[in-house]
């Protein structure tokens, strides 16, 4: 006796969809207007943090030369950065205030004495040859 293939579910048969139901509110990561950068700093560069106001944008960046200690120090000023867009602050503010606090072991700190301004696209060829 040879065996009927059983009839397949629709809902197994149709394309998956996936939809974003929930996200948190972050400042946005990219941007084509000129931004303003300041470097981590810790034992070595570990990479810089940027914003740009208009775009309500900011952003970690880590540098090529900071090894596995820059990739690292990433998901902690994201979620530096996320708690300030969250506590209603401006890119700026989040980097030039809320950010210069951290003192961190791991995150390095912010050295806000000298900001530099760029575009986006020059920060990240400064930041993969660095």
């Amino acid at each position: 006796m040879v065996e009927q293939p059983r009839p397949v579910s629709r809902q197994l048969s149709d394309p998956m969809q996936f939809k974003v139901v929930w996200e948190p509110n972050r400042y946005n990561r990219q941007t084509t207007l000129p931004i303003t950068f300041v470097p981590i700093v810790a034992d070595v560069p570990l990479g810089f943090l940027w914003y740009c106001d208009e775009d309500d944008a900011a952003r970690y960046l880590p540098r090529a030369s900071g090894g596995v200690p820059a990739m690292q120090a990433g998901p902690g000023w994201a979620a530096i950065l996320l708690e300030a867009r969250e506590a209603g602050l401006s890119p700026s503010e989040a980097v030039l205030v809320w950010a210069a606090r951290i003192d961190g072991v791991r995150l390095g700190k912010v050295d806000t004495s000298d900001p530099k301004t760029s575009t986006l696209t020059e920060l990240e060829a400064l930041a993969a040859n660095s």
